[in-house]
């Protein structure tokens, strides 16, 4: 998959989101150090104004590193695992997203592998340092916020997730009345 412009919830997400802001700190770094260094070859002091700008431009370079660091715990999971689920929803009104990093106060956690269907969340979560009850709690508050009753499942063994899926593709097609705002409580736009 090409991974130009990917979206949140796309396969890849996460290892396109790595490059791009990795790109984007040593960008960052590189200015700030040649608007330091111009200073203080043109003025032979380190006390001038172009200090003072690199000084300021240390401001959106360190959110730049810090949106950097916050994903280095998390990779893309295999491709075999996310090509395999959307093959077996792909009939289903079901939707797939992978690469999902949800933050909440308490901590980060990722979902490798997310379907939502019939306004349920089947989750396949790899180890990390949220346990999935953690990581079910939380989506449990997504589904209630959207005004939702159903439960999160949430898997950390792929092989038990997938026999889950296997189970909801025998079941009755339905299409949920909260899956636009279970959605909408999934990919709430960053502050």
């Amino acid at each position: 998959m090409a991974e130009k412009h990917l979206k949140k919830g796309t396969y890849g997400y996460i290892r396109a989101y790595k490059k791009y802001h990795l790109i984007v700190s040593v960008l960052w770094a590189c200015l700030v150090a040649a608007v330091f260094t111009a200073g203080v070859l043109i003025f032979k002091t380190r006390l001038n104004w172009l200090t003072l700008a690199a000084a300021l431009l240390l401001l959106p370079a360190a959110k730049a590193w810090i949106a950097s660091i916050v994903m280095i715990p998390y990779k893309t999971d295999e491709p075999e695992h996310f090509e395999k689920i959307s093959a077996m929803v792909k009939d289903m009104p079901a939707e797939v997203y992978s690469d999902l990093v949800l933050t909440k106060y308490e901590g980060a956690m990722m979902i490798s592998v997310l379907v939502l269907y019939d306004d349920n969340f089947f989750a396949y979560v790899p180890k990390q340092r949220k346990t999935p009850d953690q990581i079910r709690q939380y989506l449990n508050e997504i589904i209630k916020e959207a005004g939702g009753s159903s439960k999160a499942l949430v898997y950390n063994d792929f092989n038990k997730y997938e026999k889950a899926i296997q189970r909801l593709s025998r079941q009755e097609k339905v299409t949920g009345k909260k899956t636009a705002a279970l959605r909408k409580q999934l990919f709430v736009p960053a502050v």
